[in-house]
């Protein structure tokens, strides 16, 4: 959590670095890419509750 909050917040007020900016948009990426996998993983065994 407090990654989700002090990254931005230095970014606005000007005092982050690019190393962190480089960071946060790689966790980023393999936050979204694991969600992707999950998600596909999940649809195989999907069953609808419905008719």
């Amino acid at each position: 959590m407090a990654f989700l909050t002090t990254i931005p917040a230095e970014a606005l007020l000007g005092k982050s670095s690019s190393i962190w900016a480089i960071a946060a948009l790689g966790v980023a990426g393999i936050c979204l890419t694991g969600s992707r996998l999950l998600w596909n993983y999940a649809q195989r065994f999907y069953t609808s509750a419905s008719s």
